[in-house]
């Protein structure tokens, strides 16, 4: 009964397969469960806390005499579009992995990675996109900010 779950299960949905889908996720869960011996939600929303970003940026594209210069104005994200970033590169970090056959096991590696090891695709998506923003930073505290998470990060 969770929004960010059903979220998290909505950007998985393709091809319309969402009941093969539920199913995967259920029985990922249950063999999350069976292997660790605890709940596996709390770790599903760990690893999302873990994966929220603080910042953003837009990107604006400026022609001058046909010169193209792109320039990045960073912002504080509102609550949900930081939740709805966390989502996306976890599901992008589970279709990217294309080595690994089954999704359940797809699935549960990213998170126990992301809540353990702390070393998964999505959290190097999240060093990029700080990347990025640093390397059009403007201000110093803007540069404080995105340190302090980068620091986290790793």
């Amino acid at each position: 009964m969770s929004k960010l779950l059903l979220k998290f299960l909505n950007t998985l949905i393709f091809l319309n397969f969402k009941l093969k889908m539920e199913k995967l996720l259920t029985f990922s869960f249950f063999y999350w469960k069976k292997q660790l011996n605890t709940t596996p939600i709390f770790y599903f929303f760990e690893a999302i806390l873990k994966l929220r970003p603080v910042m953003g940026f837009y990107v604006f594209i400026i022609t001058k005499k046909k010169k193209k210069k792109i320039k990045i104005k960073p912002h504080f994200m509102n609550f949900w579009t930081r939740w709805q970033k966390a989502i996306y590169w976890l599901t992008r970090s589970i279709k990217m992995d294309t080595q690994k056959i089954n999704f359940a096991f797809n699935l549960i590696n990213e998170l126990y990675n992301i809540t353990f090891l702390e070393k998964s695709n999505a959290l190097r998506q999240k060093s990029k996109y700080y990347k990025t923003i640093l390397l059009f930073k403007t201000t110093k505290k803007l540069s404080m900010v995105i340190n302090w998470n980068l620091w986290f990060i790793f």
